[in-house]
């Protein structure tokens, strides 16, 4: 082996060695390698690899960049080690000459809640991201690298967190480069044409998949699928129609993993993992090219006090479909029409009970006998009027299906729903289509649930209703799932005082979002533990989704496309006694569209008044921002992320602001708040700030985000804003970087930042404030 000194001051670190102790960690993950792609019919395959020359290692002693340091630690190799204490600290390798080299880190971690996360990175753009798990020194394989001689790979702490009970550090010792060894082959024989070559492809990762070891798996690494949006990724190396199988396996919590399968981003199907142990899942035949890519994505994560649902993908086989030749068949006879979704075994017919389902024949009579009679039911294809609510009253595992039915509310319709249930156990209600007398009428829901548990609606279709699409009230355990909403006065999902709501997968179209009005297209108001995920919320003239008054909310995966007054919000509700909420969750949502209706500004993700929580994964994009001109909202603000005080209520703390990306917003976050952290963000193309502290906000941190664009300022201070930390941030293209020079701007700690094309990096008053270490254009001496 060839050995490089290392890119460290020795007499500095001896130094540190008296200051710093460090103590021992454990065994290393790998990450699985790319096969290479299977040759196509007709051209030679490889046999009798015989390898050409024998592989001389590097090993590279680590620099330090963006807070990183060095200290002694008589267990690394040199008795040096880098310590990577907070996110964006970074190990650094400079590569001494080109080749594709098998890269494997040494390295240790101190665990918390959780392993260290490292992305690793070439000249800064990141290729993956790896799972430390060992408590001392051992090889972490980081795949191969295609280098160039003076490229430098770095590995980049992105997820630390300390607490009462410790604190989550890596630990880097050396990278270990060996060059990959040329093989040369003998030609195998082509196939014959009915003889078929599967190719099998190991996954890459995308949206914050991570590889883990996993003995089990084919090479004893696997992509795990962790959150909605995390996928697995394979790119197809020849054209052709394939059987797709995928090998995986799952984590099952209160249901199986949903997997969307997709073909260079558009989805062609979903499928069921149903297996706990690695196990082939079909995918159906697809037609390729060369370079496609085909990933399956986690679209239904769920976790709680009993579990978490994961997706572990091991890998993906693509078997050609072979051709034959075949004698024409006789021309077929016209298929038949589709056959309607099976009912239940024992379901009855609703035409037994008298029901005419012919659009001209009122039914109520008839359905309500029928829902009297405790049965489950099944509604043949037909148009069912009825002139007042058809009840179902303390029934118990039954589903009532419709199958091509539309149930339809008479001019003079009287009631609060057309299908209402009551106080029933276990009671599901699918595939209607509901049709009101108009959004005229008064408050009259689509499908209304009142008391009871468990209960079901799902695949429905609810239109022109005075009331909301679907209303849940006093209830536990209650699925809303996969419901089309349009055309209703108020609400597309509204629930009350209602506990353990579980709303997945439904679409609710508002009237457009240029005029205000009271419909919200998700609103749960009061109760507990809310998991809003993978809903799609369009042009409603006031807030996209929200919970008013619900601690232990989840808001995962949604999109909101079009709003008025907030995207996604969690408040509390102090007209009903509620000042304050916690464990508040907004995670992995897209929101865009915010119209300047609102005469009081707009949030696209807000949080109120709440303690405990975490905003992460968003992406959101602005009207207002720096390519709209810099032009402010026509009643003053647009802030992309906010957390605030509601009226009395206590001002949020303890939130997790992290991996958020935020485009084009007026402002793209307003902090009023405490001991809150905000870090691995992007902020760009703000119009007037990236960040601004409302008054009196004290013990905020923010590490390793980027600011970029930000008008006149990119971080702005008001009075009485103290005990904040800025550390190893990063700031481009603005006027001021950050200024905290106003009234009561005390005991600020701004250390390790970088600025480029800022006239004033850092603008600092007030007392205690520490300024030290930062670097790039516009930093005063006294800050560097």
């Amino acid at each position: 082996m060839t050995y490089f000194a290392p890119q460290t001051n020795l007499s500095a670190l001896r130094l540190a060695a008296l200051s710093v102790t460090l103590l021992l960690a454990a065994c290393g993950a790998t990450t699985p390698q790319v096969a290479a792609p299977a040759p196509a019919a007709g051209q030679e395959t490889a046999t009798d690899l015989t390898v050409s020359a024998a592989a001389v290692a590097t090993k590279l002693q680590p620099g330090v960049a963006s807070g990183g340091r060095t200290g002694y630690d008589a267990n690394a190799e040199g008795q040096q080690t880098v310590v990577l204490l907070g996110n964006g600290n970074a190990a650094t390798f400079t590569v001494p000459a080109a080749g594709t080299f098998t890269a494997t880190l040494q390295a240790r971690e101190t665990a918390y809640q959780g392993n260290v996360i490292l992305s690793v990175r070439v000249n800064g753009t990141e290729l993956k991201r790896v799972e430390l798990t060992s408590l001392t020194y051992a090889p972490l394989a980081l795949g191969d690298l295609n280098l160039k001689a003076g490229d430098v790979v770095s590995t980049v702490f992105v997820n630390d967190l300390s607490g009462t009970g410790g604190d989550r550090n890596a630990y880097i010792d050396y990278l270990t480069l060996t060059p990959v060894t040329t093989t040369t082959v003998a030609p195998a024989p082509a196939p014959t044409p009915t003889e078929t070559v599967a190719t099998k492809l190991q996954p890459g990762m995308a949206s914050g998949a991570l590889t883990q070891n996993d003995a089990n798996a084919e090479g004893q690494q696997t992509v795990v699928l962790l959150s909605n949006g995390n996928a697995a990724t394979f790119t197809v190396p020849a054209a052709g129609t394939f059987t797709a199988t995928l090998q995986a396996r799952e984590t099952a919590y209160q249901g199986n993993v949903i997997l969307s399968v997709r073909v260079n981003g558009t989805e062609l199907k979903r499928v069921e993992l149903t297996s706990l142990t690695y196990a082939p899942l079909a995918l159906g035949d697809l037609n390729l090219k060369a370079g496609d890519v085909v990933s399956t994505v986690f679209v239904n994560d769920l976790s709680g006090t009993g579990g978490d649902r994961n997706a572990y993908i091991d890998y993906l086989t693509l078997t050609p479909v072979t051709t034959t030749t075949v004698a024409p068949a006789p021309a077929p006879a016209p298929a038949p029409a589709p056959a309607p979704a099976p009912a239940p075994t024992d379901a009855v017919d609703v035409k037994t009970f008298g029901a005419k389902g012919d659009g001209v024949t009122d039914d109520t009579a008839a359905l309500q006998k029928a829902a009297a009679s405790g049965k489950s039911l099944v509604f043949p294809t037909g148009s069912y009027l009825v002139s007042r609510a058809v009840t179902f009253s303390g029934t118990s595992n039954i589903s009532i299906v419709g199958q091509g039915a539309t149930i339809k509310a008479t001019a003079g319709f009287t009631g609060t729903a057309l299908l209402h249930l009551v106080n029933t156990t276990a009671t599901k209600v699918s595939g209607f289509t509901v049709i009101g007398a108009g959004e005229g009428t008064a408050w009259i829901d689509g499908i209304r649930v009142s008391g009871g548990s468990d209960a079901v609606v799902d695949g429905n279709t609810i239109s022109q209703m005075g009331g909301c699409g679907v209303g849940v009230e006093n209830t536990t355990r209650t699925t809303i799932s996969n419901n089309t909403v349009s055309q209703v006065k108020f609400h597309g999902v509204f629930s009350s005082a209602s506990t353990q709501q579980t709303w997945r997968g439904n679409k609710v179209t508002g009237h457009g979002s240029t005029t205000l009005t009271g419909g919200i297209g998700l609103l749960g108001q009061l109760g507990d533990t809310y998991l809003i995920e993978g809903n799609t919320s369009t042009a409603f003239g006031n807030t996209g989704m929200k919970t008013e008054g619900a601690s232990n909310v989840t808001f995962r995966g949604n999109t909101v496309d079009g709003f008025a007054t907030d995207g996604i919000k969690i408040m509390p509700l102090p007209e009903k006694g509620v000042t304050q909420v916690s464990n508040g969750v907004i995670e992995n949502n897209t929101v865009r569209g915010f119209s300047g209706a609102n005469s009081y500004g707009s949030t696209a993700l807000q949080i109120s008044s709440v303690i405990g929580g975490r905003v992460s994964g968003n992406t959101t994009y602005g009207t207002f921002g720096a390519s709209a001109g810099g032009k402010q909202p026509p009643y003053g603000y647009e802030d992309a992320i906010r957390l605030q005080a509601h009226g009395s209520g206590p001002v949020p703390r303890d939130i997790v602001i992290s991996n958020n990306n935020v485009n084009n917003s007026y402002v793209g976050m307003r902090l009023m708040g405490n001991y809150n952290t905000v870090s691995g963000n992007t902020f760009q193309g703000s119009a007037q700030n990236s960040v601004i502290f409302n008054q009196n906000a004290t013990g905020n941190k923010f590490t390793s985000n980027t600011f970029s664009t930000a008008g006149q300022i990119g971080v702005l201070f008001d009075v009485g804003v103290s005990s904040t930390t800025f550390t190893g941030n990063t700031f481009s293209s603005m006027g001021t970087g950050i200024y905290a020079a106003n009234s009561g701007n005390n005991y600020n700690t701004f250390t390790t930042n970088s600025f480029n094309s800022v006239s004033k990096a850092v603008v600092v008053a007030g007392s205690g404030n520490t300024c030290s270490g930062n670097t790039g254009s516009g930093v005063p001496t006294t800050c560097q």
